[in-house]
Protein backbone atom coordinates (compact mmCIF):
# COMPACT_ATOMS: atom_id res chain seq x y z
CA UNK A 1 0.00 0.00 0.00
CA UNK A 2 1.31 3.19 -1.14
CA UNK A 3 2.53 6.00 2.01
CA UNK A 4 0.18 8.46 0.63
CA UNK A 5 -2.97 5.99 0.92
CA UNK A 6 -2.12 4.86 4.34
CA UNK A 7 -1.77 9.02 5.49
CA UNK A 8 -5.20 8.89 3.89
CA UNK A 9 -6.84 6.12 6.01
CA UNK A 10 -5.57 8.62 9.17
CA UNK A 11 -7.19 11.04 8.26
CA UNK A 12 -10.32 9.23 7.42
CA UNK A 13 -9.88 7.73 10.73
CA UNK A 14 -9.52 11.10 12.45
CA UNK A 15 -12.60 12.24 10.80
CA UNK A 16 -14.61 9.21 11.99
CA UNK A 17 -13.06 8.99 15.42
CA UNK A 18 -14.83 12.60 15.58
CA UNK A 19 -18.29 11.47 14.49
CA UNK A 20 -17.82 8.92 17.03
CA UNK A 21 -17.47 10.70 19.79
CA UNK A 22 -19.83 13.65 18.75
CA UNK A 23 -22.36 10.89 19.11
CA UNK A 24 -20.58 10.52 22.83
CA UNK A 25 -20.80 14.64 23.49
CA UNK A 26 -24.85 14.60 22.19
CA UNK A 27 -26.05 12.35 24.34
CA UNK A 28 -23.85 13.34 27.07
CA UNK A 29 -25.88 16.90 26.69
CA UNK A 30 -29.25 15.54 25.49
CA UNK A 31 -29.58 13.07 29.05
CA UNK A 32 -29.09 15.92 31.42
CA UNK A 33 -24.82 15.69 31.41
CA UNK A 34 -25.50 12.54 33.59
CA UNK A 35 -22.04 11.38 35.49
CA UNK A 36 -21.79 7.92 34.12
CA UNK A 37 -22.59 7.28 30.38
CA UNK A 38 -24.76 3.83 29.37
CA UNK A 39 -23.04 1.17 28.34
CA UNK A 40 -24.02 1.65 24.55
CA UNK A 41 -22.51 5.41 24.64
CA UNK A 42 -19.38 3.93 26.78
CA UNK A 43 -18.47 1.39 23.93
CA UNK A 44 -18.81 4.04 21.27
CA UNK A 45 -16.66 6.69 23.55
CA UNK A 46 -13.72 3.89 23.77
CA UNK A 47 -14.07 2.96 20.58
CA UNK A 48 -13.58 6.31 19.35
CA UNK A 49 -10.88 7.17 21.37
CA UNK A 50 -9.04 4.37 20.33
CA UNK A 51 -9.71 4.69 16.42
CA UNK A 52 -8.58 8.84 17.06
CA UNK A 53 -5.57 7.11 18.27
CA UNK A 54 -4.61 5.64 15.26
CA UNK A 55 -5.63 8.99 13.51
CA UNK A 56 -2.68 10.92 15.70
CA UNK A 57 -0.63 8.40 14.77
CA UNK A 58 -0.45 8.97 11.38
CA UNK A 59 -0.62 12.44 11.94
CA UNK A 60 2.56 12.17 14.32
CA UNK A 61 4.30 10.23 11.25
CA UNK A 62 3.60 12.87 8.51
CA UNK A 63 5.49 15.60 10.59
CA UNK A 64 7.79 13.85 12.42
CA UNK A 65 10.80 14.91 10.92
CA UNK A 66 9.52 18.95 10.89
CA UNK A 67 8.33 18.73 14.39
CA UNK A 68 11.26 17.34 16.06
CA UNK A 69 11.71 16.87 19.87
CA UNK A 70 8.46 18.87 20.91
CA UNK A 71 5.94 16.53 18.18
CA UNK A 72 7.59 13.29 19.90
CA UNK A 73 7.16 14.27 23.26
CA UNK A 74 3.48 15.97 22.58
CA UNK A 75 2.67 12.48 20.53
CA UNK A 76 3.85 10.03 23.78
CA UNK A 77 1.83 12.31 26.02
CA UNK A 78 -1.09 13.28 23.89
CA UNK A 79 -1.45 8.77 22.90
CA UNK A 80 -1.04 8.28 26.93
CA UNK A 81 -3.30 10.88 27.63
CA UNK A 82 -5.78 8.74 25.22
CA UNK A 83 -4.91 5.85 26.55
CA UNK A 84 -6.24 6.84 30.05
CA UNK A 85 -8.89 8.20 28.74
CA UNK A 86 -9.86 4.76 26.98
CA UNK A 87 -9.39 3.15 31.11
CA UNK A 88 -11.50 5.73 32.27
CA UNK A 89 -14.31 5.19 29.93
CA UNK A 90 -13.89 1.53 30.79
CA UNK A 91 -14.53 2.20 34.09
CA UNK A 92 -16.92 3.83 33.58
CA UNK A 93 -18.25 0.89 31.38
CA UNK A 94 -17.99 -1.42 34.29
CA UNK A 95 -20.28 1.04 36.58
CA UNK A 96 -22.96 1.55 33.27
CA UNK A 97 -23.04 -2.40 33.53
CA UNK A 98 -23.51 -2.74 36.89
CA UNK A 99 -19.82 -4.34 37.54
CA UNK A 100 -18.84 -1.96 39.75
CA UNK A 101 -20.49 1.29 41.66
CA UNK A 102 -19.16 4.94 41.33
CA UNK A 103 -18.48 4.54 45.15
CA UNK A 104 -16.04 1.44 44.73
CA UNK A 105 -14.03 3.34 42.53
CA UNK A 106 -13.52 6.94 44.97
CA UNK A 107 -12.64 4.23 47.68
CA UNK A 108 -9.91 2.58 45.97
CA UNK A 109 -7.01 4.67 46.42
CA UNK A 110 -5.13 3.55 43.12
CA UNK A 111 -8.21 5.08 41.15
CA UNK A 112 -8.46 8.23 43.62
CA UNK A 113 -4.10 9.15 42.88
CA UNK A 114 -4.86 8.22 39.02
CA UNK A 115 -7.42 10.50 38.61
CA UNK A 116 -5.81 13.23 40.25
CA UNK A 117 -2.46 13.15 37.78
CA UNK A 118 -3.48 11.01 34.42
CA UNK A 119 -6.07 13.89 32.92
CA UNK A 120 -3.00 16.20 32.61
CA UNK A 121 -1.53 14.11 30.03
CA UNK A 122 -4.63 14.65 27.54
CA UNK A 123 -4.23 17.96 28.93
CA UNK A 124 -0.22 18.27 28.53
CA UNK A 125 -0.64 16.10 25.59
CA UNK A 126 -2.96 18.53 23.52
CA UNK A 127 -1.04 21.65 24.32
CA UNK A 128 2.24 20.24 23.51
CA UNK A 129 0.91 18.25 19.96
CA UNK A 130 -0.80 21.61 19.28
CA UNK A 131 2.31 23.55 19.28
CA UNK A 132 4.43 21.26 17.70
CA UNK A 133 1.74 21.25 14.54
CA UNK A 134 2.10 25.09 14.93
CA UNK A 135 6.18 25.04 14.52
CA UNK A 136 5.83 22.61 12.26
CA UNK A 137 4.46 24.37 9.49
CA UNK A 138 3.29 20.60 8.16
CA UNK A 139 -0.14 21.38 8.67
CA UNK A 140 -2.08 25.12 8.89
CA UNK A 141 -0.85 26.85 11.75
CA UNK A 142 -4.29 27.37 12.78
CA UNK A 143 -5.20 23.65 13.41
CA UNK A 144 -1.99 23.83 15.49
CA UNK A 145 -3.53 26.19 17.76
CA UNK A 146 -7.01 25.40 18.31
CA UNK A 147 -5.59 21.53 19.36
CA UNK A 148 -3.39 23.62 21.70
CA UNK A 149 -6.36 25.27 23.02
CA UNK A 150 -7.83 22.03 23.75
CA UNK A 151 -5.76 21.69 26.57
CA UNK A 152 -6.03 24.65 28.75
CA UNK A 153 -10.09 23.99 27.89
CA UNK A 154 -10.14 20.35 28.76
CA UNK A 155 -8.98 21.35 32.47
CA UNK A 156 -11.35 24.32 32.68
CA UNK A 157 -14.08 21.93 31.99
CA UNK A 158 -14.28 21.20 35.38
CA UNK A 159 -14.21 23.78 37.41
CA UNK A 160 -15.89 25.85 35.04
CA UNK A 161 -18.88 23.50 33.49
CA UNK A 162 -19.76 26.78 31.18
CA UNK A 163 -16.63 25.94 29.09
CA UNK A 164 -17.88 22.27 28.59
CA UNK A 165 -19.84 23.45 25.10
CA UNK A 166 -16.63 25.25 23.42
CA UNK A 167 -14.37 22.16 24.29
CA UNK A 168 -16.79 20.04 22.36
CA UNK A 169 -17.31 22.71 19.52
CA UNK A 170 -13.39 23.10 19.08
CA UNK A 171 -12.36 19.51 19.79
CA UNK A 172 -14.74 18.53 16.92
CA UNK A 173 -13.78 21.46 14.29
CA UNK A 174 -9.60 21.21 15.33
CA UNK A 175 -9.78 17.45 14.92
CA UNK A 176 -11.51 16.86 11.77
CA UNK A 177 -9.83 19.33 10.22
CA UNK A 178 -6.65 17.61 10.73
CA UNK A 179 -8.46 14.71 9.58
CA UNK A 180 -9.71 16.96 6.47
CA UNK A 181 -6.42 17.62 5.71
CA UNK A 182 -4.33 14.59 5.93
CA UNK A 183 -7.97 12.95 4.05
CA UNK A 184 -7.25 15.84 0.78
CA UNK A 185 -3.40 15.00 0.68
CA UNK A 186 -2.11 18.58 2.13
CA UNK A 187 -0.02 17.65 4.81
CA UNK A 188 1.13 14.91 2.24
CA UNK A 189 3.51 16.79 -0.06
CA UNK A 190 5.21 17.85 2.76
CA UNK A 191 6.33 14.32 3.62
CA UNK A 192 7.19 13.27 0.18
CA UNK A 193 8.96 16.39 -0.29
CA UNK A 194 10.95 15.51 2.90
CA UNK A 195 11.90 11.95 2.37
CA UNK A 196 13.02 13.01 -1.26
CA UNK A 197 15.71 14.96 -0.24
CA UNK A 198 17.56 12.46 2.28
Amino acid sequence: MKTSTLIKLGGLTLILAQLLLMIVDTSYYLTGQPANPTSVVAWIAIFGLIVRTLGIMTAYVVMARSGGVVALIGFIVLVFGEFSSVARMTLSLGVAEGVMISDQLGRAHSYASAQVFLPWFFILGQLIFGVAIYLSKTYPKIVGVLIALLGPLAYLTGPLAFTRPIYTILNIIAWVWLGWVLLSGKGITRLESESATT
